[in-house]
């Protein structure tokens, strides 16, 4: 077998490129790459055109096979394609936008747009394949180019490929990198559509930042983990993301039941620890909690997602020194984090350090990324009585987070807190009553029915009614009947277990 044939050619105006049988590399005048199959899928779509418009609903189509996903992946891809002329041969084509329709591959020879070199007999020593290129195969490989052996080589490279895209999309839960996850899961979906566990990630990935972020797309997540557990019904990742989305159907007691079988199962998901430890934060097993996220730590040490939460738990433990150390350590390393930059400020907010707080809200690069522009507004009207609790700064601070928490469900939960640290328990419980137990402010204490279209089983989201902060409130005699409308105290009778609040430890 002549080395001609080892390859593919496409020929441009600056000269060709030549691409491997794997396609895999690519090489031009400049030097050779490996291209990802997802890139090369779309490249040569575009060669194969001609310089033809080809449409944006035709890259989707070829490139992800239907599978939702956004623009923001395409725009990627195709900044990818561009590279490949910059790294290979510098001017020998270029990708042109066409406006809201697609793009068209402009450059190309006009002799031929490609053509296999082994059937050009007449082809130049230059545009054959390099010396260094072949040797760059195993002989193994170059000897099993054809039949079966081709078949085995090109397995065995989209086995590691494929491994290697699965590692980044679940270590990119780690960091929280939603958008690295879903591009490097699509490409790995792209070699095998059917395989359960990268339809698992899948899905729980398009949930969003700890399962559920504004920024999720639950249609997409259930889409893909139905397809995930019609492959096997047992993947975790496809069974932790139906848990989150079913959640409103489902009591604590029920949801705890899921987290856990999906943790027998596979005792290293650190995210279905995440979702357990969110919901025993949220049912005041703060020790519960604790307790999974060091467990979580001991396999992931260097990771947000498991120190921001080591932190947040020591200061709500009382431990506030060692909260401090934990999570200054992870802003010098995860600055960008959002969650890291949020646990900093509450953790300042409400152990004296309004000031700290404060100063974290005048820079950009400081500045919790979580925070609306009326989260950071209220704040400024909260930071000042949480300082210096003259009877001025509290009635401001009173008046402005009841405002707020007619504004939305994030902003209440800041209310909620902030009123009962300032000593406003009363106002907080009107807030509570009104998130939690859709009961009106100023109405009798007790159970108060769910106005229609939100009556449901579901365990609300609370970590923060179990925080330092909140602590006033739960030494009202109101908050066991509000606890009784959440479905917190059936909980705690159906496990057989006491908040750690009633324990007076937090």
């Amino acid at each position: 077998m002549k080395p001609a044939q080892l390859a593919e050619r496409r020929d441009f105006t600056a000269g060709p490129l030549l691409i491997s049988p794997a396609r895999r590399h690519i090489q031009g005048p400049a030097g050779e790459i490996q291209v990802e199959p997802l890139t090369m899928q779309i490249f040569l779509l575009l060669v194969d055109a001609r310089g033809e418009v080809v449409t944006r609903d035709q890259l989707f189509d070829a490139g992800w096979g239907g599978a939702l996903v956004g623009d923001d992946s395409l725009n990627r891809t195709i900044n990818r394609v561009r590279r490949i002329a910059m790294q290979t041969g510098p001017g020998s084509f270029e990708i042109e936008t066409i406006p809201r329709t697609g793009y068209r591959l402009t450059g190309l020879d006009r002799a031929s747009p490609h053509e296999a070199l082994g059937t050009n007999a007449s082809a130049a020593p230059s545009e054959q394949v390099s010396r260094r290129y072949v040797l760059g195969f195993s002989a193994a490989a170059i000897a099993g180019l054809t039949g079966i052996g081709l078949w085995s080589v090109r397995r065995v490279q989209n086995d590691r490929q494929f491994a290697a895209l699965l590692e980044t999309g679940e270590r990119a839960l780690l960091f929280d990198k939603r958008e690295e996850g879903l591009q490097a899961l699509q490409e790995a979906l792209s070699i095998y559509p059917g395989d359960a566990k990268a339809l698992g990630l899948m899905a729980y990935t398009q949930l969003g930042d700890s399962g559920g972020s504004q920024t999720g797309n639950p249609s997409a997540a259930d889409q893909f983990s139905r397809a995930a557990l019609k492959a096997d019904p047992e993947d975790p990742y496809a069974r932790l993301a139906e848990t989150i989305l079913q959640r409103s159907m489902l009591d604590v007691a029920s949801t705890e039941d899921r987290l856990n079988q999906i943790l027998t199962k596979d005792p290293k998901n650190i995210s279905a620890m995440r979702s357990l430890w969110g919901l025993y934060q949220s049912v005041g097993l703060s020790r519960a909690a604790s307790g999974l996220v060091e467990r979580a730590m001991a396999l992931q040490p260097l990771a947000p997602v498991t120190n921001y939460p080591r932190a947040q738990m020591l200061w709500i433990l009382g431990r506030v020194g060692e909260a401090d150390r934990v999570i200054d350590r992870a802003i010098e390393m995860w600055p960008w984090h959002r969650f890291v930059r949020f646990a900093r400020f509450m953790i300042y907010a409400f152990t004296d350090r309004a000031e700290a707080a404060r100063s974290m809200l005048d820079s950009k690069s400081t500045l919790p990324q979580s925070f609306s522009p009326d989260a950071v507004s209220l704040w400024r009207l909260s930071l000042p009585a949480l300082g210096d609790r003259s009877a001025a700064n509290i009635a401001q601070a009173r008046d402005a987070n009841l405002r707020a928490a007619l504004k939305s469900p994030t902003l209440s939960y800041q209310a909620v807190m902030t009123l009962s640290a300032l000593g406003e328990v009363d106002a907080a419980f009107d807030v509570a009553n009104a998130l939690l137990a859709f009961r009106k402010p100023g109405t009798a204490v007790g159970p108060s029915p769910a106005p229609d279209g939100m009556r449901s089983t579901a365990w609300r989201f609370t970590p923060w009614l179990f925080t330092p902060p909140s602590e006033a409130l739960r030494r009202d005699p109101r908050f066991r009947a509000l606890c009784d409308g959440v479905g917190l105290t059936d909980y705690w009778s159906k496990r057989g277990v006491q908040p750690d609040y009633g324990l007076g430890s937090v």
